[in-house]
């Protein structure tokens, strides 16, 4: 029995629906399978990933040039210059005493040449202590006790080359707590972690004002770089700021990363500031650039995709080398 025309219509009907349905199916597929393909192909030549999160990276082999180990042939040496004879503290003129020839002990008061040999070496450093006798005496006009003045220097128990030193060891040169104390106990200091944070502590009163004079003149200059990354203190999330100059760099943590910490840390600063895409920098009131490294990426990105994606990306990388070529001249 031949199906009706209703049938065929209503089959019909069905079939465009299921068709229509595998297309939509097949265009999702696709733009997945396009995600995933820019996610597999994203690493840190075209994003802001760190080089060891790239996938299948590659183990760095080390090429041999075929030269032996050590200074080439050609190579300026590198040598140690004698320090001056005023700065010597000890002085030894050492003669031969026996011949290794003739076992003769019997040598002429004329000098042939001298070999000249400077061993440096720390001096034994028992610490520099000065004590403060602060007496406190009976006054004969009024009959109460009245204690001297503590002077300046004798106030914080550590002299400021000692404070310094442990600031250094501890922000210039990344060292523990722990590490302070035990180099110090090396030199023979004795002192302890609780003492190193309160040398922190007066070393962060003393270098406040420097700090913001630096600040002062960093913010006065035409253009800024600037950017922000996360700061641990103690156990709780912090950020810190940076403001970069030609000539001077500045610091600043804050308790956030927003909008209102950025015009906190920048102020009325109007000049050019070049940042990444970070939309609290979208307050900056002044001329505004892109970090070129990000658009850089970018472009990569864009020219490693397929048809004409990779062909708008190819152009764009030619259009920056242009302007790198253009800027250089």
């Amino acid at each position: 029995m031949q199906p009706t025309y209703e049938e065929l219509f209503a089959q019909n009907q069905g079939l465009i629906k299921q068709l229509n349905e595998a297309l939509l199916e097949i265009h999702q597929l696709k733009a997945e399978v396009k995600d995933l393909k820019d996610k597999l192909n994203t690493n840190s030549s075209n994003s802001s990933k760190p080089p060891s999160q790239d996938p299948f990276r590659a183990r760095k082999i080390n090429k041999t040039n075929g030269r032996k180990q050590g200074a080439q042939k050609g190579h300026r040496g590198h040598s140690r210059h004698l320090v001056p004879i005023e700065q010597v503290q000890t002085l030894h003129d050492l003669r031969p005493h026996v011949c290794p020839h003739c076992q003769s002990n019997s040598f002429d008061a004329e000098i042939i040449r001298t070999e000249v040999r400077q061993v440096i070496e720390l001096p034994e450093m028992p610490p520099d202590i000065t004590q403060y006798n602060i007496h406190t005496c009976r006054c004969n006009c009024c009959g109460r006790h009245v204690k001297a003045d503590t002077p300046h220097e004798a106030k914080y128990g550590f002299g400021p080359r000692l404070m310094g030193l442990v600031t250094s060891l501890s922000g210039e040169f990344r060292l523990s707590k722990r590490q302070v104390t035990a180099l110090m106990g090396k030199i023979g200091i004795r002192i302890c972690s609780g003492s190193v944070c309160k040398i922190h502590a007066r070393a962060s009163q003393i270098l406040k004002s420097p700090c913001e004079e630096i600040k002062k003149h960093t913010l006065e200059q035409d253009h800024l770089n600037a950017d922000e990354t996360s700061w641990k203190t103690l156990t709780r999330k912090r950020w810190i700021w940076i403001g970069c100059s030609r000539d001077s760099v500045f610091f600043e943590i804050k308790d956030s990363r927003s909008t209102r910490a950025f015009q906190e840390v920048f102020g009325a600063f109007k000049g050019g500031l070049t940042t990444d895409r970070y939309d609290a920098y979208n307050a900056h009131e002044g001329v505004r650039q892109l970090c070129w490294s990000y658009a850089d990426r970018d472009f990569e990105k864009i020219a490693s995709r397929e048809g004409f994606d990779k062909t708008v990306g190819e152009m764009l990388l030619k259009c920056k080398d242009d302007f790198y070529f253009v800027a250089s001249l």
